[in-house]
């Protein structure tokens, strides 16, 4: 293994400092070394002016370790920090300096604090009460807090960075699950034949990690569309063989793929991922059940538990990003990365592919064959049988094509037609519905969604849909914060250089075609604003009340896990089948009415950013920057600032209309007159002329008087 003697030296740690015993030895434990300080010093510079009145008794700068630590892959990831304290003074205030963090200024002015609990007592995290305090000193980023302790001869006290959750949580959640789940299709003694609507779960495992922990597969559906046949073990994957694959399912029933936790350190994202799988396992919700009808759900929760484990923020055991490796994974070096592309691979083909012959990448629409029509809806296939179907072409030629039943799967087979206009694996015909990995985030307030890119104006609505459908479920997703620029797609990462052409969302894009591949990102502190839900269809099946919050509140668990079954919620108005669906209430009423707005939204974009360039190459370089805002008529406004001359010239207009620019002779006569009255600001003229015209005023006033006075 990597990291053993690492390990070893983590199960060994216990530091004992000024009375106090510090301890990190568990799992994703994360704490370097500790000196005590007098309590008088403080440090200098902070940038928070929110501090604790109280004098604290103790004092101790903290170091966290970063990624790898000890090891030849040590890294300049030091964001993550998890550890406990006991035995010290009882009811004594305890200042806590952690010093030599990554730079996250932005993260903490916006009120970022880190999380506690008492362990036996108060069993589950909160954030601390006072508002740290944060400085830059000798380019170490450090955070300060103030702790009042309890009888410490009882309890111990964990501090981390933000709500943890750990490799054995996942395991224990898992268990949980599949102790919930009585019905396992090929499983246990029970010999009654299982209800259509029963729940399937079928746990396994996929592959192991670099030191051999498990990664998860979990497949949650209804056993609408099963068949008796399994799917197979693809290379390097299913170590286990005493437990078999899950069955397959008919494939008008497409796929859902959900992962989390590439990142260690961005446990936002595990929540996620705890709310949506305990969502799909309830048997009452009539939205879980319309869920498991129409879908099967493959669920990887964890694909770092080495990174987990050790405590690392954004990197593997061998300092990895493993989010920068789908396009080519190692099945020795990234087995968890690999697994999850050959996966995502095979339920999109429907079969299993050899890698170097079907990865190509996809075209845009204006390059696939138009106009392309069966000569029937659909066509079913029986065991063995071979058909042979027309397609016309529009040009009046026709093509002959033979399908054949898959070799693995002798069952019948609905063959649907191509609705893309292209023969081969466009969104239709891919085994595939959508993508989702699920992340943190440090700076960008709220939870958002990135898209794809693409050139065509039909595939940027559908890939805008999903998102701008989940904030009729979600107060806190904010579809203004998602992106879907073409820039997102390559950027590079400051620190070390890799592109996101690597991530998951664009390399399974490439490697598959799907429109809906996205990242869901999770900010660790809070929303900047909130939607107001349009009610339910029907109020009596809605199980939980929703009330609409007016301020955003600090993310809990609770909201996170609330988000994840926002989400899936949205899947069902995608294919019309939600029972309760929000959207007819809302100020669409239809998701025709919800594309035909990301229509003209995408269209206004585009004629701003053609503009915008025109205004480039107008004034040497200088560009015009605008925005689009959303007013209460769901019109759009767009406030659009040009750089011309040195100064700045803000215009509103609505509709999508560009404001009135001022002509060349108008701004030449502008700056002349204002280079003569002494180079003065238009506000401080029109207070000085106010000013005039009260004093000439009261002049008048004052000779009329004495006129008066003098005819008297």
């Amino acid at each position: 293994m990597v990291s053993e003697a690492f390990e070893e030296k983590l199960r060994m740690v216990e530091i004992v400092c000024n009375g106090w015993v510090f301890l990190s030895s568990f799992d994703s434990g994360n704490l370097g070394s500790v000196e005590a300080v007098q309590p008088s010093v403080t440090p200098n510079n902070t940038c928070s002016s929110d501090s604790v009145n109280d004098q604290p008794d103790f004092e101790f700068n903290v170091w966290t370790k970063p990624d790898c630590a000890g090891t030849e892959f040590e890294n300049g990831n030091r964001t993550w920090f998890y550890f406990g304290m006991r035995e010290g003074l009882p009811f004594s205030n305890v200042k806590i300096n952690i010093v030599n963090l990554n730079k996250q200024c932005k993260m903490y002015a916006q009120g970022m604090t880190p999380v506690y609990k008492i362990v036996p007592g108060k069993n589950h995290w909160e954030r601390i009460k006072d508002k740290p305090t944060f400085n830059m000193e000798d380019k170490q980023f450090t955070v300060s807090f103030v702790y009042r302790f309890g009888d410490t001869r009882l309890q111990t006290v964990y501090f981390a960075f933000t709500y943890p959750y750990t490799y054995t949580d996942l395991l224990n959640h898992l268990a949980a699950l599949e102790n919930h789940s009585k019905t396992k299709l090929g499983h246990g003694d029970n010999n009654s034949e299982p209800k259509q609507d029963d729940i399937y779960f079928h746990r396994e495992l996929l592959t192991y990690s670099l030191e051999s922990r498990r990664v998860e597969l979990i497949t949650i559906s209804s056993h609408h569309g099963i068949t008796k046949i399994r799917e197979p073990r693809l290379p390097n994957l299913f170590p286990d063989q005493n437990i078999p694959r899950c069955f397959r399912f008919l494939p008008y029933k497409k796929v859902v793929f959900l992962s989390a936790r590439v990142h260690p350190g961005e446990t936002p994202s595990s929540f996620v991922m705890a709310g949506m799988m305990n969502f799909l396992m309830s048997r009452e919700d009539s939205i879980a059940f319309a869920l498991r009808r129409h879908f099967v759900f493959k669920l990887i929760p964890m694909l770092n538990p080495d990174g987990v484990y050790c405590g690392n923020y954004r990197t593997d055991t061998r300092g990895v990003n493993l989010n920068r490796v789908y396009g080519c994974p190692s099945a020795h070096l990234h087995p968890s990365i690999y697994g999850a592309r050959a996966m995502l691979r095979y339920y999109h083909h429907g079969t299993i592919v050899p890698e170097e012959e079907f990865d190509e990448k996809p075209s845009s629409i204006e390059d696939r064959v138009s106009g392309l029509s069966l000569s029937k809806s659909q066509l079913s296939l029986g065991p063995g049988e071979t058909a042979t179907y027309k397609i016309s072409c529009g040009s009046g030629s026709e093509m002959v094509v033979s399908l054949e039943p898959d070799k693995e799967l002798t069952s019948s087979r609905v063959i649907t037609p191509i609705g893309l206009g292209r023969v081969g694996n466009t969104n239709d015909d891919s085994g595939l519905f959508t993508y989702i990995d699920m992340h943190g985030h440090t700076s960008k307030k709220g939870i958002f969604m990135y898209g794809n890119h693409f050139d065509n104006l039909n595939m940027k609505v559908e890939c805008m849909l999903f998102p701008k459908l989940i904030t009729l479920y979600s107060q806190h997703f904010l579809f203004d914060s998602c992106n879907f620029t073409e820039k997102n797609m390559y950027i590079r990462d400051r620190r070390d250089g890799s592109s996101r052409e690597g991530c998951g969302r664009v390399a399974i894009y490439k490697a598959t075609g799907l429109v809906r591949c996205y990242t869901l990102e999770c900010n660790y502190n809070t929303g900047k604003n909130l939607n107001m839900l349009p009610p339910p269809y029907r109020d009596s099946l809605e199980r939980r009340s929703h009330p609409n919050l007016i301020v955003p509140p600090k993310y809990t668990p609770i909201i996170y896990e609330e988000a994840g079954k926002s989400v899936l919620s949205a899947l069902l108005d995608l294919v019309g089948m939600h029972p309760n669906t929000r959207l007819i209430n809302s100020v669409y009423h239809s998701i025709t009415t919800v594309r035909e707005v990301l229509r003209k939204r995408v269209i206004m974009e585009e004629m701003i950013e053609k503009d915008e360039t025109n205004d480039k190459k107008k004034h040497g370089g200088k560009l015009a920057a605008r925005k689009i805002r959303g007013n209460k008529n769901g019109r759009s406004r767009i406030i659009r600032t040009e750089a011309v001359h040195g100064r700045r010239n803000t215009q509103e207009s609505l509709s999508g209309l560009p404001g009135r620019k001022l002509s060349e002779k108008k701004k030449k006569k502008k700056k002349k007159k204002l280079r003569d009255e002494g180079g003065c600001s238009s506000g401080k003229r029109r207070i000085e002329k106010k000013c005039c015209s009260i004093e000439s005023s009261r002049r008048l006033s004052m000779e009329h008087r004495r006129k008066k006075l003098k005819a008297k």
